[in-house]
């Protein structure tokens, strides 16, 4: 057995690996919004290795919005698009955070929508937030109704790893309780996160000698 150090993240589909940056794109299915999570795994001399296999457990490194709503009967909606947050942006992969120096980019998404459970949410990335980001709502006829989000709770500051919760209720042409009100830990409990080897971006590792990279298959060299 041997023990190694590693950092690694997963390849969301707009991930740049030159610049280290990403542009968040729509969420209209749970598809999408894996298909812009970020997830990232750090070791120092904290896996072991067996034989030809490794276990690597990930984190988010995004924030998500989770809205519950309620409504009058005789609105149908069509989607619910989160506006005036932050899209674009870039990691520091010695630290697995976000990179303060990348240049911040905002703009909106369309969040994953259920209408059964009344339900929408979307990733973004983790910033402090200089004014306050907007739901709108668009219903089947066509009618916009937007609403700015409060953010007076979490003293507008969002997370890595966390998911903000709020619930509102939409009735004709407004929308009530547009505020934050509960932040929760997005990371399962266990800190684990299944991913698919194909997903995985390798950035960087420390191997003991006598052992290669070659061993590790899971892992997949960006260069």
């Amino acid at each position: 057995m041997s023990n190694i150090s590693i950092k690694a993240i997963t390849e969301p589909s707009s991930y740049n690996r030159t610049t280290n940056t990403m542009t968040i794109t729509d969420q209209p299915s749970e598809t999408a919004i894996k298909e812009n999570d970020l997830l990232g795994a750090s070791y120092n001399n904290g896996i072991t290795v067996s034989g030809n296999n490794i276990n690597v457990s990930f984190r988010h490194l995004m924030s998500k919005l989770y809205v519950k709503y309620n409504k009058s009967s005789s609105i149908n909606i069509s989607k619910i698009t989160l506006q005036n947050i932050c899209i674009k942006g870039g990691y520091s992969f010695a630290e697995m955070n976000y990179d303060a120096n990348t240049s911040l980019g905002y703009g909106s998404v369309d969040m994953f929508h259920n209408a059964t459970a009344q339900e929408a949410e979307a990733i973004f990335f983790p910033y402090t937030a200089t004014s306050n980001p907007t739901l709108k709502v668009v219903t089947t006829n066509g009618e916009e109704i937007p609403c700015s989000i409060s953010l007076d709770k979490i003293g507008g500051k969002f997370v890595a790893g966390k998911r903000y919760i709020m619930n509102i209720v939409i009735s004709g042409s407004s929308i009530e309780g547009a505020e934050i009100t509960m932040v929760k830990d997005w990371n399962p409990d266990s800190n684990s996160i299944q991913v698919t080897p194909e997903r995985v971006l390798w950035v960087g590792t420390s191997i003991p000698a006598g052992n290669a990279l070659l061993n590790y298959p899971m892992l997949v060299d960006a260069a």
